[in-house]
């Protein structure tokens, strides 16, 4: 803006170089050219200056370039695109009533896609987005200051808008619309500032409120358990929330009802890979191993490179008495991922018990090179037992 009022080709250059690091740390900043191409238009009240915004939008195509590149398996759809554009309908009503009416505040919305455009909510949708463009219509005469606050809004959520990029593992949440809600902050500014001096406690009186919200929301957030029981009570059937709250448990060693969590997450949703491992990983520690094989295979399926679950499969097979299938799944383990320190070091300990103890020094050895904090203590184990070997483990 600053090289539109004053033709700096400094200023444009610190602004390309700032556009080029957001958008590799923020998708939202994709939207930034279209948001001045807005300001453009609406605001100084001059023709569009291609020349101007084509450095933008080449730095937007390379990072859709690069992006496409590291994402090699590209974006794939259970959904489709019909169904889709009725969802992004749902989501953009319910983000305007999140912002004007935050009531009641939930930790996650379990947003599912409408079976046709006769559903009750889309219709809704649907009247009250028609109702707000027909805003913006008369707006494009009257205020234009007011119709780009609105036209922020709107861009910045398309790429939360489960149109283009579905948003997994959820479709909706109040974080999506901090940089939206700007928009309509400056609309709410706008108007405000137009009330007569009898309503100038109401913006006090609206503030006051909403943090009474906020404090109150507080108390969801003490710890994992209590954050995650408030997600399920939210959403009761999202496989997500059952998960989430199924770790928290987990975490706590309460492993009885993290099972039953990760069972009713893996029922409500069979594709979810993390259920499906943590299900069969919470049946290995109860020593139930013919479900912890079942599941952890399930999960493979998903995913035929979880390191993890490798791991698992692994160890419940050593429980088992089946030393070749742990080694196997140990080794799987690795290939799909070589810096799993846990998987490198079960391995170790099963070759060393196996009489092969100089191919364990080799995963002893990558063990302590790869250990985190986490496994301090087996880490300085190792160390000890390698050096009492005449092995000089490099920390």
């Amino acid at each position: 803006m600053r090289f539109s009022e004053k033709r700096s080709k400094v200023s444009l250059t610190i602004s390309l170089i700032c556009f080029l690091f957001a958008v590799f740390s923020y998708e939202y900043a994709l939207m930034l050219p279209f948001i001045l191409i807005a300001y453009e238009f609406l605001i100084v009240r001059r023709k569009i200056r291609i020349k101007i915004l084509m450095p933008y939008l080449l730095i937007v195509l390379f990072y859709l370039a690069a992006r496409k590149m590291v994402i090699s398996a590209g974006i794939t759809y259970d959904t489709p695109l019909f169904s889709r554009i009725l969802t992004s309908f749902v989501i953009h009503a319910k983000y305007l009533q999140s912002f004007f009416l935050p009531f009641p505040v939930k930790v996650l919305y379990d947003i599912q896609p409408p079976p046709s455009i006769f559903n009750i909510q889309v219709i809704t949708s649907i009247f009250v987005l028609t109702a707000v463009w027909i805003l913006m219509f008369l707006l494009y005469n009257k205020d234009k200051k007011a119709l780009f606050a609105v036209l922020w809004f709107f861009v910045f959520l398309l790429p939360v808008a489960n149109i283009i990029v579905i948003v997994k593992p959820q479709m909706m949440s109040l974080r999506y619309l901090y940089i939206p809600s700007m928009g309509l902050s400056i609309l709410s500014g706008i108007y405000l500032e137009k009330i007569s001096s009898k309503l100038k406690m109401v913006p006090f009186i609206i503030i006051l409120v909403l943090s009474v919200i906020t404090l109150n929301q507080n108390k969801y957030w003490q710890d994992d358990i209590t954050l995650y029981r408030k997600m399920v009570v939210d959403s009761p059937s999202s496989s997500l929330a059952r998960n989430n709250l199924g770790v928290a448990y987990l975490e706590a060693n309460r492993l009885p009802d993290a099972l039953k969590e990760f069972q009713i997450a893996a029922e409500s949703n069979p594709k979810n890979r993390f259920a499906l491992f943590n299900l069969g990983d919470t049946y290995r520690a109860l020593n139930r191993t013919d479900e912890a094989v079942f599941y952890l295979r399930k999960a493979l399926e998903i995913d035929p490179k979880d390191s993890r679950a490798y791991n698992s499969l692994g160890l419940t097979y050593k429980n088992m008495g089946k030393p070749q299938e742990a080694i196997d799944s140990f080794t799987l383990a690795l290939n799909a991922n070589p810096f799993n320190a846990e998987a490198h070091y079960n391995l170790a300990n099963l070759l060393f018990k196996m009489g092969k103890e100089d191919d364990s020094i080799i995963h002893y050895e990558r063990f302590v090179e790869l250990a985190t904090e986490k496994y301090k203590g087996m880490k300085i184990q190792v160390i000890k037992m390698l050096k009492d070997r005449g092995v000089n483990a490099n920390d």
